[in-house]
């Protein structure tokens, strides 16, 4: 496949970006989401400025770099659901109407009715509720009741429409709007006392007024109703949570149960590109797995991953492909950059190795090392991944299945691999079944290999056919794009293409 990458570039920029747009394509993943392309972003600039090869993106929702996205790329736009502060209103990144909120809680209680802001009583008077943090720093934010109706009708009318999606009276596919500290614990929130000290949840002498949560599990199923309600009422409204830790791990899928969608700023931790945390990566590795299971949307991103380590650079793509969910999109951010993407071109050359992940991923805990320390594995449609986070170098012996190659095409049947690095092998044949072509599959008399308009040229126009009837599975044709005529437009339709594209 090397030298179909010599060969895009040979015919320019605009081609290149064509061939990353496709990158990590699923050939035959069951993809709700609008987009196949695979690569996404968190506050990430593309590689090489391709925007229109962009899967997703999630930047503030003021941003204007959603303007430059493909329209089926996912627009995430961050904001928070459930705590703000003047900041959101003021900074330039949410633009939440923090004030007209506040405006809203003051003219339920003048109404005689609950306050929309969580309220608590401390030392014998009632204070507002806040979150622990916020920013600029001192600048807390302040905890909306966010199972209340009329908070939740206010986020999506007054915020959602009115200044995320401007205009739009419903969302489509692509619009989505983000959430920040996703860390859901009661134990973040509290009040201040007349000292100005922060006094958490469960202090002495802190009690939750009426009608809000009282207990963790009533705050648990406080954030549940939210989405819960949001999904009813308002289903084009999808949200993305910026997940983060949990006060009680055995709510998670209570919470996240109706929550579409996730972004996780670090798959897996790495210092002077050594991977660190493994315990917490196991945990959280665990519930991708929940997620991918339900079909659910998942940003995930590597930082910090050395320019120049190709060891590194493969392992961050096979994490991905690890925990991988038919609707996940990868982000890579080399050490150099915290801002841009790393070159694309890497993580293709591995899927066009290894294929498509297959069934869930695996792992072994290693003996005397806490649950972090593993080896894990999943099969591909073209081989087998492996990941060795076990504290030393591990030899693997391959299943009997198939006959296998590593990476240098020497059959092998067990592969050594150090601590902190993913490998892979690929094995022999293995070919999926394909339908006989049929008459209507095949080029008339004459026509030219990947030209599906009969201009006699194989050129943009073409590559145009071809990627809007891409995915089609069965009864395609000729002048649809499936050149290779086996009844369905996908990439090896596409490798006809490119080999065949004249200037």
């Amino acid at each position: 496949m090397a030298g179909k990458f010599i060969k895009v570039g040979a015919v320019g920029t605009f081609f290149l970006s064509i061939f990353l747009f496709l990158l990590t394509r699923p050939l035959y993943a069951v993809r709700t989401v609008p987009t196949q392309s695979e690569r996404g972003g968190i506050f990430t600039y593309p590689y090489n400025n391709d925007w229109a090869g962009m899967g997703a993106i999630l930047f503030g929702a003021l941003s204007d770099n959603f303007s430059k996205m493909p329209p089926n790329g996912l627009k995430i736009k961050h904001a928070r659901f459930h705590h703000f502060n003047t900041w959101d209103e003021t900074g330039g990144h949410t633009g939440f109407p923090y004030s007209k909120l506040i405006a809203l809680n003051n003219s339920e209680i003048a109404a005689g009715r609950p306050p929309v802001m969580v309220t608590a009583t401390y030392q014998g008077k009632t204070r507002y509720v806040y979150f622990q943090s916020g920013y600029p720093r001192g600048n807390n934010y302040q905890l909306a009741d966010v199972a209340d109706d009329r908070f939740i009708d206010f986020f999506v009318n007054e915020y959602v429409r009115k200044i995320a999606y401007p205009g739009q009276t419903t969302l489509g596919p692509a619009d989505w709007i983000g959430s920040d500290n996703g860390m859901f614990s009661p134990s973040n929130y509290g009040v201040f006392d007349d000292s100005g000290n922060f006094v958490r949840f469960g202090s002495s002498g802190l009690v939750m007024n009426d009608p809000f949560w009282k207990t963790p599990a009533e705050y648990y199923e406080d954030i549940a109703t939210f989405f819960r309600k949001i999904k009813a009422k308002y289903p084009d409204v999808k949200i993305m949570v910026n997940m983060g830790s949990m006060g009680d791990w055995s709510k998670f899928e209570q919470v996240y149960k109706d929550i579409p969608g996730v972004a996780h700023e670090d798959l897996f931790d790495l210092s002077n590109g050594q991977v660190t945390n493994r315990d917490i990566m196991f945990d959280w590795w665990t519930r991708y797995k929940w997620f991918a299971s339900q079909n659910k949307v998942a940003l995930l991103r590597v930082r910090g991953i050395p320019d120049n380590n190709t060891d590194i650079i493969r392992t961050a793509y096979l994490a991905y492909l690890m925990v991988y969910g038919d609707n996940f999109f990868h982000n890579l951010q080399p050490a150099s950059s915290d801002t841009t993407e790393l070159n694309p071109i890497y993580a293709q050359q591995i899927r066009n190795s290894v294929g498509d992940p297959i069934g869930e991923f695996s792992s072994s805990q290693e003996s005397g090392r806490s649950r972090g320390y593993r080896l894990y594995w999943r099969q591909t449609t073209k081989g087998m991944i492996y990941l060795n986070f076990t504290g030393s170098t591990k030899s693997v012996t391959l299943p009997t299945d198939k006959v296998y190659y590593n990476r240098n095409g020497n059959r092998v049947t067990s592969i050594t691999i150090s601590d902190g690095v993913g490998d892979y092998v690929t094995f022999e044949g293995n070919p999926r079944p394909t339908s006989t072509p049929s008459a209507t599959s095949s080029p008339v008399s004459g026509t030219l290999m990947g030209d599906a308009n009969g201009d006699g040229r194989v050129d943009g126009l073409d590559y145009v056919i071809w990627v809007d009837n891409y995915g089609i599975t069965s009864g395609a044709k000729f002048s649809l794009g499936d050149f290779n005529g086996d009844g369905r437009v996908d990439g090896l339709d596409y490798v006809i293409w490119v080999d065949n594209y004249s200037l």
